[in-house]
């Protein structure tokens, strides 16, 4: 079954008793890595903020893979994990023995590295990051005859865009390319066609460590990358929708959270946060890419559609909002959990 939404949750009969949680991070760069800041370390902040319903909240860093790991989360109801090999599975098997609530954040496409199945089969519930990748994974339990929960968490924002109150960029026809360094290489030679045809400049926010001749670079962090970004007119969310159909939303909703216009290829959680014309623009092709770019060099449309993108994408990526998914998700397992 999947949960789509939090409004999907039946709250009839539901209960949320103070509960303890416990993430296993992956690595322990937690402020600089992306997916870690947002999706885990910021929900997990949040939830230490709850003192009269969360009783106990605390990151351990997966890799120290030292026997008084096991022992400290004995001491929890409700663990997530993010990885998968044998060691995941021995760590999952053995709390779900002793009564925990196991959830696997499966935040990427994780199939075929051998232990998936498994981890899949033993945890309590699966998260997704996009509707998309929810999908994926429900038809690929299917098969395997595995039936779990499945629950869309999607991406939530930065929390330090919320420190920024500057109404719409200013660049002059300049397009934002933010992204790994190795994906940028992927795309960029469509997207300088794109740019050169229609007059932008580009500018790439990447990790240390790329260069771009002809193109100004800039290296992505926490505390820069929104400086950076609010010096273009618009962002290009560009990739693969046949290799990444299932991609997360937060490609656009964080230039969205700034008001910088997004011009984005057409995958389900892009689609889900754009209005084509209104607070963005979704683009099938050279054609309209090209014309949305042509259309965002009038200043008035540009910051329009800007300002109606940073209030549809704060309104419903908050890091505030995300948490609130996450309860009601954590309220139907413990309600669940005997059955």
């Amino acid at each position: 079954m999947i949960f789509k939404d939090a409004t999907e949750i039946s709250l009839s009969g539901l209960k949320l008793n103070p509960f303890s949680i416990a993430w296993l991070f992956p690595h322990a760069d937690l402020a600089r890595d992306p997916s870690n800041r947002l999706r885990r370390y910021q929900i997990s902040r949040h939830l230490s903020g709850m003192p009269g319903l969360v009783t106990r909240c605390e990151n351990f860093f997966f890799y120290d893979k030292k026997e008084y790991l096991r022992e400290n989360l004995l001491k929890f109801d409700i663990v997530v994990i993010f990885n998968i090999n044998e060691y995941d599975l021995d760590l999952i098997k053995f709390l779900r023995e002793k009564g925990k609530i196991v959830i696997f954040d499966h935040s990427e496409n994780i199939f075929g590295l051998g232990c998936e199945d498994a981890v899949l089969e033993n945890v309590s519930a699966i998260t997704c990051c996009s509707t998309a990748l929810a999908e994926n994974t429900q038809r690929y339990l299917k098969l395997r005859n595995i039936e779990k929960p499945i629950f869309v968490i999607r991406d939530p924002l930065d929390d330090d865009i919320f420190m920024s109150n500057r109404p719409y960029p200013n660049g002059y026809n300049t397009a934002l390319i933010m992204g790994m360094g190795a994906n940028v290489q992927y795309v960029l030679p469509v997207l300088e066609k794109y740019c050169r045809d229609t007059g932008y400049k580009i500018i790439i926010l990447t990790e240390a460590g790329f260069s771009f001749p002809g193109h100004r670079v800039e290296f992505w962090t926490p505390y820069n990358w929104i400086e950076h970004a609010l010096g273009c007119s618009v962002a290009l969310c560009y990739h693969s929708t046949a290799q990444f159909p299932a991609k997360g939303n937060v490609k656009v909703t964080t230039p969205m959270s700034i008001g910088l216009p997004v011009i984005a290829v057409p995958i389900q959680a892009y689609t889900e946060a754009i209005q084509t014309g209104y607070n963005g623009f979704v683009a099938f092709g050279e054609t309209e890419w090209v014309a949305a770019l042509n259309q965002l060099k009038d200043p008035g449309l540009r910051n329009l559609i800007g300002l109606r993108g940073r209030q549809s994408a704060r309104s419903n990526y908050s890091t505030s909002k995300i948490t609130l998914d996450y309860l009601s998700m954590i309220s139907y397992l413990i309600t669940n959990k005997g059955s």
